[in-house]
């Protein structure tokens, strides 16, 4: 936040801060900038500033809003310059709300002769969806685990406000198909599925180790899914690919937009893995510190380093799941924020 420099009054139009009881308004006006088609993830943001032009005038109260919630604010006391305008940047978790909700942001501030006003942007909606699926061989698949591996990875992304599909109540998760996968590409910001892979792509429900066109995601057919996303369809978050091998590369991590940014990431395993108990756990593990404000590496170490720890390959030997993009990746709380904290 800052404080100081020349006033500028701006013409603004001040909204949801009526509960506020604030006196008559007064020469006191605010701007927005870095304003949202939508809010993604956990580093959504805007800047704002309220500002004081009438003479001799200077702030005493202002506090920026997310939703009506108050978040950083400025108080002045006696000794303090006086300072005519006060804002900056702000960052906050859109997972705080629930996927779909529309939320506003604003400012408000109130000068030392009683006169308020402040700014308030147009609702915009917040847009966290996830895909899940798995393979099993219950259903259609040849693996095991996939049915609680889906449970698990639902359970977190519900925690962190996402809308999750398919439908994860029925067997839908264990019946996802190629052509399902890539129509649930663009509508999406997050993925995680229990399933085969190799370097450059990954399988569906009905896959086995035998790489076949049908059943198999290829890198290329990603990248025109991700490709393929309108202008109101935000890029993905964060993909894990609970899979052998696909994070013996960057291709898959590349052709889904995550590798290179800040607050996305990719999870998966980088070579060869076995299908059994522990590495389902180790799953469960990691998304239950992710939905509790971890950041993508720190969840990885508790997971390495609880239960039944690091998981294994055939000879004994500890698999290290890689990550490419950002390491300081959540999943919920805010970006580079302590835990589950809202806003920064």
């Amino acid at each position: 936040m800052h404080a100081g420099g020349k006033a500028v009054a701006v013409g603004c139009t001040f909204l949801g801060l009526a509960a506020l009881a604030m006196p008559a308004a007064g020469d006191v006006s605010g701007i927005i900038s870095r304003p949202a088609q939508y809010y993604s993830g956990t580093n959504s943001g805007f800047s704002a500033e309220v500002m004081t032009t009438t003479p001799g005038s200077y702030l005493v109260w202002a506090t920026m809003y997310v939703n009506g919630e108050p978040t950083a604010s400025y108080t002045w006391n006696p000794g303090d310059p006086n300072f005519t305008d006060w804002g900056g940047p702000l960052n906050f978790d859109s997972t705080h709300f629930q996927d779909g909700q529309s939320i506003t942001v604003s400012i408000a501030g109130i000068n030392n002769l009683g006169e308020s006003g402040g700014v308030g942007n147009p609702a915009r909606p917040v847009y966290n969806k996830a895909y899940v699926y798995g393979n099993d061989w219950q259903y259609e698949g040849t693996l095991h685990d996939g049915s609680p591996a889906c449970i698990h990875a639902n359970d977190a992304f519900v925690t962190a406000h996402h809308t999750v599909t398919p439908n994860q109540s029925g067997d839908a998760p264990l019946r996802q198909h190629k052509p399902d996968i890539i129509a649930a590409l663009p509508p999406s910001t997050a993925l995680y599925a229990w399933t085969h892979g190799t370097a450059t792509k990954f399988g569906d429900s009905s896959s086995s180790m035998q790489v076949v066109s049908a059943k198999w995601v290829d890198w290329s057919d990603v990248c025109v899914g991700v490709g393929s996303k309108s202008s109101s369809q935000p890029p993905f978050n964060f993909v894990f690919l609970d899979a052998c091998l696909v994070g013996s590369e960057s291709t898959l991590a590349d052709s889904f937009g995550v590798s290179a940014f800040a607050d996305r990431a990719f999870l998966g395993w980088p070579i060869s893995v076995p299908d059994d108990q522990p590495f389902e756990d180790w799953s469960w593990r990691l998304f239950i510190r992710l939905a509790s404000g971890d950041t993508l590496l720190e969840a990885r170490t508790y997971a390495n380093t609880h239960g039944d720890g690091q998981p294994h390959d055939n000879n004994g030997n500890g698999i290290l799941a890689t990550i490419y993009g950002d390491t300081s990746f959540k999943l919920h709380g805010v970006y580079l924020g302590a835990a589950l904290s809202f806003w920064r």
